[in-house]
């Protein structure tokens, strides 16, 4: 029996008989599918370019329908595949963690690497889907597997799944950090910027070093964001045209389902916007100090006590402190709130912590500049909270007990300072008068003033700790505070003692010798020196010391060091 042809139609895939055992040989097929259906195309000739280009039209119709047999003919091979075998909905929980674990991202060329291999590693876990046409369909038809568009995408991957990922809301992540990324970036938010992409918009974080761009891209997004829930602007430090609050058309002001508003450089055009009172979550940063970025100490205050669903709260350098330092509304509860990060002069800190009432077991971190005057009532003002901070020119986390009985004990302290600052020894005196330091369990010192700290005072914040029994010193100038650590002090009783009695466990970290003009043979002989001055004044003996980040040599005496200390630790520079 002779084989039956295919169906003019190849749509409804009927194949079966083109699947038997014994399938006819290429000169049967080549006779049944293509010359006999050609017949009417012989005897033209070249006289008459009409009749030539309809019997051209002709062969290219029957051409494609042979290309489209093969096409389907080789998708139902490959669905007798054992890859084909894996069921819809374990291959779609495949693509969702290939999804999070490798995205399409920039790649750079490396020198001597083929394209192709950039190309390869770019698509990132796309190339999965790559391995048939049952799986490339298969992804394509999972709208979720688009909806998270991150920094790494290029602009037409990003313009790409948004299309994709119709219709489940998705998030964008831009960031323009060069003139060569403005305009592609710029096509990618006409595409945002439509109605019907507006209102899947879920998450949209957008970082540019260009107010300019910032400003327009505002004043692109004016339809509404219904299910919007994260908002965050970053216009980073560069100077251009100068910065201005997001206009009241952005979004429409409509964005019913904001939770979470982050913005840097920039602020809203009115602190009544209606989106600012279901928010779980504020951040406002002024890096730039730009007057256009502030917000007065009244105007702030009034917009938290028509938010009452924080759980985190940062201003930072975000005040205006020429005009309206004053509130005079009644005390502000933000029960929910889990994290308090303040950055302003010390006056303005101590106005916002009077007025809001924040839980006790809140996390605390507070900056201050100018001058620090009050700095001891604002300390009073931190005394209710379990975890709290105090940063100046260094950084000082501080973590107390949380009983309210008794007076404020500290466990944890932790001081770096971050750059030069006149006065700031007095200031940490003050801190210490105000705090009561002798529970303090682990301590850290680091940056350059602490080398610059006299050698009494640093003895006297030492001697007031004796419950000590962590220290870590933290950069170059750490040799002042190693060599206290073998001197004796006055018990007070015609005897000596040790200062930080207690101390068991002592890191140093990042002492570049070389740079100090010491050698590492001096530096351990110290460190020895110490050991041996703390045996003999019958103290705990130090068990655990680290030496990370340090240029050490000298086998010889880091072996006499492992004799005075059963855990000694050397991570080389």
């Amino acid at each position: 029996m002779p084989p039956q042809p295919p169906p003019d139609d190849i749509a409804d895939g009927t194949l079966a008989p083109w699947m038997l055992p014994n399938p006819p040989n290429a000169n049967d097929v080549r006779m049944t599918m293509s010359h006999s259906r050609m017949l009417n195309t012989q005897g033209v000739t070249a006289r008459d370019d009409a009749i030539i280009d309809d019997a051209r039209s002709r062969i290219d119709r029957k051409l494609q329908d042979i290309t489209n047999i093969l096409i389907l003919g080789k998708k139902c091979r490959n669905s007798l595949a054992h890859v084909s075998r894996l069921p819809t909905e374990v291959l779609a929980s495949i693509f969702m963690i290939l999804a999070d674990l490798d995205p399409p991202m920039r790649v750079a060329r490396s020198p001597g690497e083929s394209v192709e291999s950039v190309l390869y590693k770019r698509l990132g876990w796309i190339r999965t889907t790559h391995v048939c046409t049952s799986w490339r369909q298969q992804a394509l038809t999972r709208s979720g597997l688009w909806k998270n568009i991150a920094v790494g995408f290029t602009p037409h991957w990003m313009v790409e799944l948004m299309h994709r990922s119709r219709p489940v809301p998705f998030v964008l992540n831009m960031s323009v950090t060069n003139d060569v990324e403005r305009d592609p970036v710029r096509n990618v938010v006409e595409v945002v910027s439509t109605p019907d992409t507006m209102a899947r918009l879920k998450v949209l974080h957008v970082k540019t070093l260009f107010l300019e761009y910032m400003n327009s891209l505002l004043d692109t997004l004016v339809y509404p964001a219904p299910l919007l829930e994260d908002l965050e602007l970053h216009t980073g430090i560069y100077v251009g045209s100068s910065s201005r609050p997001i206009p009241g058309t952005a979004f429409n002001s409509t964005m019913p389902k904001l939770r979470r508003l982050a913005l840097e450089d920039c602020m809203p055009s009115s602190w009544d916007m209606p989106y600012l009172r279901n928010l779980t979550s504020l951040e406002l940063t002024n890096i730039r100090q730009t007057t256009q970025c502030l917000i007065t100490i009244s105007d702030c205050l009034e917009m938290l006590s028509h938010s009452p669903h924080l759980e985190l709260l940062i201003l930072k350098d975000a005040f205006n402190l020429s005009e309206g330092r004053n509130y005079d509304g009644p005390p502000i509860a933000l029960d929910r709130l889990s994290k308090l990060n303040l950055k302003c002069a010390v006056p303005e800190l101590i106005q916002i912590l009077r007025t809001l009432q924040v839980p006790v077991t809140s996390t605390v971190e507070i900056g201050f500049f100018g001058l620090h005057d009050g700095l001891s009532d604002l300390i009073k003002f931190l005394h209710p909270f379990s975890g709290a901070g105090v940063n100046h020119s260094w950084r000082m986390m501080i973590i107390c007990n949380e009983s309210e009985n008794v007076p404020w004990h500290f466990l944890k302290l932790s001081i770096v300072c971050e750059g030069p600052f006149e006065g700031w020894e007095d200031s940490l005196l003050k801190i210490r008068e105000n705090m009561r330091m002798n529970d303090v369990a682990v301590l850290a010192l680091g940056g350059d003033a602490i080398g610059r700290l006299k050698k009494k005072r640093l003895q006297s914040i030492l001697r007031c700790m004796p419950a000590l029994w962590a220290l870590r010193l933290v950069g170059q100038a750490t040799g002042n505070a190693v060599a206290l650590l073998q001197k004796p002090v006055a018990n007070g009783k015609g005897g000596e003692k040790a200062i930080c009695p207690a101390l068991t466990s002592l890191s140093i970290n990042g002492v570049r010798l070389s740079e100090m003009g010491l050698d590492s043979q001096t530096y351990c002989a110290m460190l020895l020196a110490v050991l041996q001055a703390r045996q003999a004044l019958e103290v705990p003996n130090i068990v655990v010391l680290e030496l990370l980040k340090c240029d050490y040599e000298g086998f010889f005496l880091v072996e006499k060091l492992r004799e005075h200390v059963p855990h000694l630790t050397i991570e080389p520079y």
